[in-house]
């Protein structure tokens, strides 16, 4: 077991780094409001990410379920459906909100500039929707008790942290940057681990479906 828990550690610490810099960066950079409405717009993204993710929490038991009957058919066929309902829920109610911002500052409702500018939601949504197929995937290869997600995690922190400090004169292009960074890093590189892990782990189960025979 601790090999697979020091692993999962190290990337929970690497994802606490990630998603709880922003706000005192805006705060020291940009003041009191604005980390507020940062703040704001996080918790409600979040909330948002949150629901997405509820289908694949409530899929992993099955997921190690179907791993330890060696049903892999049947464990990628439950993947490929949750996670894209996963991932579809989050891009709906993310985009939503930032319509709503978007639509609220157009009619010009004061109270709506206590969260953070349609533009700031856009990038942290697109960053939410990768993360969400991120963790996804991440939970898919974490439920065959391994956790392959350590190196990406761990750049992905590291990349997050550097920009955060470029770019925190415009706290815009900070979420811009970070969304890049899910969307072009995170994402990719995940799907290619979850793509060769597949392929190792269906070739692992069809090897040992075939009886061995020891000659006489």
């Amino acid at each position: 077991v601790l090999p697979l828990q020091w692993r999962i550690a190290v990337s929970w610490v690497s994802g606490y780094f990630i998603f709880n810099l922003f706000t005192p960066v805006v705060f020291s950079t940009h003041g009191a409001k604005e980390a507020g409405r940062f703040g704001m717009a996080m918790s409600v993204l979040n909330a948002v990410s949150t629901l997405g993710q509820s289908w694949i929490n409530a899929k992993i038991p099955m997921f190690s379920m179907h791993i330890s009957r060696g049903e892999s058919n049947a464990l990628d066929k439950l993947f490929k459906g949750v996670a894209l309902r996963s991932t579809a829920a989050t891009a709906i109610l993310s985009f939503t909100v930032v319509g709503i911002v978007a639509i609220a500052n157009y009619q010009g409702i004061t109270e709506i500039h206590r969260i953070s500018s349609s533009s700031t939601l856009l990038w942290i949504s697109c960053a939410s929707v990768a993360n969400t197929a991120v963790y996804a995937s991440a939970s898919y290869m974490r439920a065959h008790r391994e956790e392959p997600m350590l190196p990406v995690s761990v750049m992905a922190a590291l990349l997050t942290i550097s920009a955060v400090l470029l770019m925190r004169e415009n706290v815009t292009h900070m979420m811009m940057v970070y969304a890049a960074i899910c969307t072009f890093i995170t994402l990719p590189w995940t799907t290619l681990l979850l793509k060769s892990y597949r392929a190792r782990h269906q070739a692992k189960l069809a090897h040992e479906s075939f009886p061995t025979h020891v000659a006489g």
